[in-house]
């Protein structure tokens, strides 16, 4: 098994030690110092993104074919986006926290921003917005990371939708992506790795969302029954495209999006 050791240099010039072992973050393996104002910490060195998984109970952990299912989605991630995402142990929620947080599947949509003053279910997402908070402080995690919350509802309120992203929500700033159980089916394998797309694009400095394969601006194709499909500037028109609306178990991705996704305010320096 190939293991990569890392210094991590923060913000506030703390140097955290990881660990990193075929892509997986150790978290038994990790030490906090303060970085000596002697050391050369390089800016321009490798770095790397890290993804933190939430389970509410009820929400699968793993795949059909029983393999687990949020490594599984990351190793289709990194095999997409050929970036150095890595996870660390999933964290489940226990009992008393959920009841806390007392997520509906009413509170489950992505046609409002993640935290909304004035939403019905801005409650609920201020309570998952404490306990990644207060993980960041208590357990060390990283600020920049994305936290993904595995949902124990087949879609969301809407009943179509399965997967959305929220960058850049809240102060201090985070990045959550929610996921329902329809993207765990066989025909989803690539919806973890669509909305880390989002997360990428949408953390760009000086940049907005949009996808470089993406029309400039929004279209609507309508459809033989006469409903009307959307394609937004943030995916990609290209119908074989992770960041085509409907992900699904599309593998495609250009030169572009990558660069575009590689200049990500969420990959953390590192040095070997």
């Amino acid at each position: 098994m190939e293991k990569i050791i890392v210094l991590v240099a923060t913000m506030e010039k703390r140097i955290i030690v990881v660990q990193i072992s075929n892509g997986y973050l150790d978290t038994g393996y990790k030490a906090t110092r303060i970085a000596d104002p002697s050391e050369n910490l390089r800016e321009d060195s490798n770095s790397f993104g890290g993804v933190i998984a939430y389970f509410f109970h009820g929400a699968a952990k793993t795949k059909p074919d029983g393999s687990d299912r949020f490594r599984t989605d990351m190793i289709k991630a990194r095999e997409i986006w050929k970036l150095p995402l890595v996870e660390m142990n999933p964290i489940e929620l226990t009992q008393q926290e959920a009841n806390v947080i007392n997520l509906q599947q009413e509170d489950v949509d992505c046609s409002s921003p993640f935290l909304n003053d004035e939403g019905p279910n801005n409650h609920v997402r201020e309570e998952m917005a404490k306990k990644r908070y207060w993980d960041y402080v208590n357990l060390d995690l990283f600020g920049n990371w994305i936290s993904v919350w595995y949902v124990p509802f087949s879609t969301f309120s809407d009943g179509t939708t399965i997967g959305c992203a929220y960058p850049n929500t809240g102060n201090p700033v985070f990045h959550y992506i929610v996921m329902s159980e329809n993207s765990n089916n066989s025909n989803n394998q690539s919806a973890l790795a669509h909305e880390i797309g989002h997360i990428l694009f949408g953390t760009v400095s000086g940049q907005d969302n949009s996808d470089p394969t993406g029309p400039s601006t929004t279209i609507f194709i309508q459809n033989d029954d006469g409903t009307t499909f959307t394609i937004e500037q943030k995916h990609s028109l290209k119908t074989d495209n992770v960041m085509y609306p409907i992900a699904g178990n599309n593998t495609g991705i250009e030169s572009s999006q990558r660069e575009k996704a590689a200049k990500s305010r969420i990959l953390t320096s590192i040095t070997p």
